[in-house]
């Protein structure tokens, strides 16, 4: 069995459709529990419309996202934990590509599959991450390092066991909280990963984290980070992934959006404290933010990701050609 944990706030509009597509998995072996946190409309009785008994309502005050997941993974029966956001819905074959991941790879604490991204209600990309390592286990601080995230909150099962050694998800951390317990989970053990989708994430104008006037990455995200890159644990090269996950995603990426809404200035009094740690590319780039007019720098940051993009698109490409031409000599 898989326990299954949606994280419910004021989701009053969405709620039935997430919980619909849980029911439709062909993998029928599992628990759902919603847990409502403090919703103020009428969440909560949208989920007690169903009469399904694998479905549990629990109601908690508002503790916000995490504090929702962690009361999730301390009622969950199953030791297999996968989590759907409240407006997000699974395709039917989600938990049976978690049970197949978790019978391949017994010891891996984190079993993530590739997601498509839709932006109200059209699909807007899909998220496809090769995994590095030719087993199917994912090198995941290498992969943050080149891009995104290749699973999302929503495309994602745990080990609960050592999840709640890690602590479970950090409370009070307005965005990153998912991130950070991906990254202390990459550190305790490893991730199997399969690029075969199995959710859609969906985000509306109006609601979620995308409209959150947040100004830099999660503290505890940062926290977890540095600790891993003083430790001697994981190897050297590890670090080096480690350390380019941080300049790159965390800190380059995050000013740039804050570039793009029109505040150079303040991207660059955030970024001031870090510079010791950017690449000289990097400290060229945050003095831009102050020294040259904003349309230029808007339009140099586009043209960057409109590259990195293409550069994602081709590694792409050649790795699934690499790897169907492996299978082809091996006579697969």
């Amino acid at each position: 069995m898989i326990s299954v944990v949606i994280p419910l706030y004021n989701k009053e509009r969405h709620i039935a459709r997430t919980i619909r597509s849980i029911l439709a998995q062909d993998d029928p072996d599992f628990e759902l529990l919603v847990v409502d946190d403090g919703s103020t409309d009428s969440s909560a009785e949208r989920v007690r419309q169903f009469k399904d008994p694998r479905i549990r309502l629990l109601q908690q005050g508002n503790q916000g996202e995490s504090g929702a997941r962690n009361t999730g993974l301390r009622h969950a029966r199953s030791d297999y934990v996968a989590f759907l956001d409240a407006d997000d819905h699974w395709k039917p074959n989600c938990l049976g590509v978690f049970r197949a991941l978790a019978s391949r790879f017994p010891e891996a604490v984190v079993l993530g599959a590739g997601y498509v991204e839709v932006l109200n209600g059209k699909p807007r990309r899909t998220i496809i991450k090769p995994a590095w390592t030719d087993d199917g286990l994912l090198d995941y601080f290498k992969t943050m390092a080149s891009g995104e995230s290749p699973f999302c909150a929503s495309s994602v099962c745990v080990k609960r066991s050592v999840a709640l050694e890690l602590g479970g998800f950090k409370v009070g951390e307005a965005m990153g909280a998912d991130l950070d317990m991906w990254s202390r989970l990459a550190l305790a053990g490893p991730i199997a990963y399969t690029p075969e989708l199995v959710a859609h994430y969906c985000r509306f104008d109006g609601e979620g984290a995308m409209n959150n006037n947040w100004r830099m990455p999660s503290h505890t995200l940062w926290r977890t980070l540095n600790e891993a890159l003083a430790s001697p644990e994981p190897a050297p090269r590890q670090h080096s992934y480690i350390r380019r996950f941080l300049t790159r995603k965390l800190i380059g990426y995050m000013s740039e959006n804050l570039v793009l809404r029109g505040e150079a200035q303040t991207a660059y009094s955030h970024l001031q404290p870090y510079g010791q740690v950017l690449r000289p590319a990097r400290r060229l780039q945050v003095r831009a933010y102050a020294n040259f007019p904003a349309p230029i720098v808007v339009f140099v940051i586009r043209c960057s990701r409109f590259f990195r993009t293409r550069c994602h698109l081709l590694k792409l490409v050649s790795h699934r050609l690499l790897a169907g031409s492996a299978s082809s000599r091996s006579g697969i």
